[in-house]
């Protein structure tokens, strides 16, 4: 993982230098060697990042639904943002920057049930 793919908000997987212990993890802050999940505190170093891939659990989370031509998300009063799955966007935090770019807001995260 490359620390310029990230932005605030960003949905990775990380662990502890010294544990095997994986945390899906909101990005908060990042740097050229590692990011925090909380301000100032919980330093990941990038190495130890990984993305998440981009699954139908995540797509329902951030609000899309399965469409006769893909996956969809409606965006203002009568716009849709159809998502074609292309492999450059298999990861989250691809899918977060890609809807952002186009839309200029966030993705928002639903609880999981």
């Amino acid at each position: 993982m490359i620390a310029n793919e990230l932005r605030i908000g960003n949905w990775i997987t990380a662990r502890y230098e010294d544990d095997y212990a994986v945390n899906q993890i909101a990005v908060n802050a990042v740097s050229e060697i590692g990011v925090n999940r909380f301000y100032g505190e919980t330093e990941f170093y990038i190495e130890n990042c990984e993305p998440i891939p981009l699954t139908e659990e995540w797509l329902v989370r951030f609000g899309f639904r399965k469409g006769t031509k893909g996956w969809f998300k409606t965006y203002g009063k009568n716009l849709k943002f159809n998502l074609y799955m292309y492999r450059k966007h298999e990861h989250v935090h691809s899918l977060q920057n890609l809807y952002f770019a186009l839309t200029g807001e966030e993705l928002i995260l639903t609880p999981n049930k």
